[in-house]
């Protein structure tokens, strides 16, 4: 086995270099017309590579311009990243010369992982799995509006967030615990 990248050994600020991956779609009804409609959403992880931290966008569409919004409001709450490493999705390569562009003006390092290879994303992809699994057993088949989604990834976002860091120790005599 190879060493790991140094985006992954390193020391530096939460979310200075992340992974990014989409999910979805997931079916939003929209009550703003006469009869409820039901549209797609997508939602964009955002994986810190250093803490495995997650940042979870919700994107109306898979195009680059959807994704651009999304990833200036990750900016915007989490900081720029240095670098952002995803896979070769039509959205990102579609568009590639648009992103560049974009990605120079910021000052933001984007690298792709090998064609057909997600397990080299393997950190942004069990993040994606892990909130679908929580997604699912919260709406259990239930259809909801745009709003209410927004809310309830915003929550898996703080589940996936509140694990330790560290594996708690197991002391016999609590009493020797010093602060």
């Amino acid at each position: 086995m190879c060493n790991l990248p140094r985006e992954r050994t390193g020391i530096s600020r939460p979310f200075a270099c992340v992974g990014v991956d989409f999910a979805g779609p997931f079916t939003v009804k929209c009550t703003n017309h006469r009869v409820t409609k039901h549209i797609k959403h997508y939602a964009a992880f955002f994986v810190c590579l250093t803490i495995r931290a997650v940042h979870i966008e919700m994107v109306s569409n898979l195009t680059t311009d959807a994704f651009m919004e999304a990833f200036q409001r990750f900016a915007a709450r989490r900081g720029l990243p240095n670098t952002v490493w995803s896979d070769n999705g039509s959205n990102f390569t579609g568009s590639w010369n648009d992103i560049k562009k974009r990605c120079r003006e910021l000052a933001v390092n984007w690298k792709f992982i090998s064609p057909e290879s997600p397990h080299q994303g393997g950190i942004w992809e069990s993040a994606v799995k892990a909130g679908k699994v929580y997604l699912v057993n919260a709406t259990q088949g239930m259809v909801l509006n745009a709003e209410q989604l927004m809310t309830l990834l915003t929550q898996i976002e703080s589940i996936m967030n509140s694990r330790p860091l560290y594996q708690r120790r197991h002391v016999s005599n609590p009493e020797l615990i010093t602060y």
